[in-house]
């Protein structure tokens, strides 16, 4: 079974950086992907129904995990920096708030 989220939780700036990954690392990707929105989200507070709407990956380096996230919202914009990573058969994100 998929264990990846929907194409429908990426917006069209993360598809296109998924859009990069070798076909055969496809899935880690997008939950590298998506571990960098929750990362995010959880470091701002936020739950995840909040979280979709407005955390967006918005540069990830596929060599590296590294990349940046920015979250969107009538209060303003707060941007992170992300680093995601395997660990065994887990898949690691931590964002620091900037």
């Amino acid at each position: 079974r998929d264990q990846c989220p929907s194409r429908e939780a990426f917006s069209a700036t993360e598809q296109r950086l998924l859009a990069g990954a070798d076909a055969r690392e496809a899935a880690e990707w997008q939950t590298r992907v998506w571990c960098a929105k929750e990362a995010t989200g959880k470091a701002l507070g936020l739950g995840l129904s909040e979280l979709l709407p407005g955390v967006e990956v918005t540069c990830l380096d596929l060599a590296t995990g590294r990349g940046e996230t920015r979250f969107s919202a009538a209060g303003g914009e707060q941007r992170a920096r992300v680093q995601t990573w395997r660990e065994g058969g887990h898949i690691v994100a931590l964002a620091i708030l900037e």
